[in-house]
């Protein structure tokens, strides 16, 4: 299967982060070289947020690294590392937005993604967290985001009719 590989690469990144002692160091680090890695694969970007039909290998693999980004999180939190409101959920958000970015920018400038994931991991540090005004996603609804059809590109889809012809 030609996703398991970066799938088990996901799941280097994130086992070799829970080892750092540094539990800021450890987080921070799997983020980076999480998009860093969907970033610079360019058949792969949203890996970890697209729906996985008809593969249990895939989604076992999946499900497993998960559960470790959870602990990952739980433990940067627990050593005071991010914010307290800081989930495994939040990260979502990240990965998407830097799929997107990283597919936006990757002929003009192939490293803006970075810019957008230093300001996402200031966002999350501890010593200027500001209240925020939604809860974090419930896993459910997660779940039920990912479930959702991929949302079309509106550039590629403008002006054409339901045949896909030109209007």
């Amino acid at each position: 299967m030609v996703l398991v590989e970066p799938l088990n690469e996901q799941l280097r990144l994130v086992e070799e982060a829970l080892r750092d002692e540094d539990k800021w160091a450890g987080l921070s680090g799997y983020i980076m070289a999480s998009c860093g890695l969907e970033a610079d694969s360019r058949g792969y970007l949203n890996l970890m947020t697209t729906r996985l039909d008809g593969s249990d290998t895939l989604a076992a693999l999946r499900r497993r690294i998960q559960a470790l980004i959870e602990e990952l999180v739980r433990q940067a939190r627990d050593a005071g590392a991010v914010r307290s409101d800081f989930r495994a959920e939040d990260l979502v958000f990240i990965m998407l937005a830097n799929s997107r970015i990283a597919e936006a920018t990757r002929d003009v400038a192939p490293g803006a993604w970075r810019r957008n994931v230093e300001l996402f991991l200031d966002g999350i540090r501890p010593d200027r967290a500001t209240p925020l005004t939604e809860p974090p996603m419930k896993p459910s609804q997660v779940a039920r985001t990912m479930m959702r059809p991929r949302l079309r590109d509106p550039r590629r889809s403008a002006g054409t009719t339901k045949k896909g012809t030109d209007t």
